[in-house]
């Protein structure tokens, strides 16, 4: 609750459900909460939406699409606008067509933003090139052009 009070004159996003495979061994432990067992991002995010103040986003990975159904449905429901950002498209696995589906149908696509920093940033390892730029400029238009938007 303080960093929360002295936090918002900028935003904050909290981080409720990663993109790397091992954060699951964390966020989907079992919680007793207001009488249910609830994995811990879903207790995370409920205590979010009750501490709620305009600024605050919230991180969940690309790579976890029924969780973030379930997060941009439960967020849907009060009517709050909170930005996602969703890192893990490319090297983390996350399917940017069936993402941007999902974006779409909650109404609030250019609420989210999406992030490919591993893909972008080394992207000219898998060219064979040291054009460190050239690379990373060339993979930023490709997931522009891919997000078809």
């Amino acid at each position: 609750s303080p960093f929360f009070e002295k936090s918002f004159n900028h935003g904050v996003y909290v981080l409720l459900k990663t993109s790397n495979k091992s954060g699951g061994e964390i966020q989907d432990i079992p919680c007793r909460y207001e009488g249910n067992e609830l994995p811990l991002f879903k207790v995370v995010l409920d205590k979010l939406l009750k501490w709620y103040k305009p600024g605050m986003g919230l991180v969940i990975g690309a790579n976890r699409l029924e969780e973030l159904s379930f997060v941009l449905d439960y967020i849907k429901a009060p009517s709050f606008k909170i930005p996602l950002l969703i890192p893990g498209i490319g090297a983390q696995g996350g399917d940017l067509k069936n993402l941007i589906k999902i974006l779409k149908a909650s109404g609030n696509l250019e609420l989210h933003r999406i992030t490919s920093s591993s893909a972008i940033n080394y992207a000219y390892e898998k060219s064979g090139i040291a054009d460190y730029a050239g690379c990373a400029a060339e993979a930023l238009l490709k997931l522009i052009n891919d997000m078809n938007l």
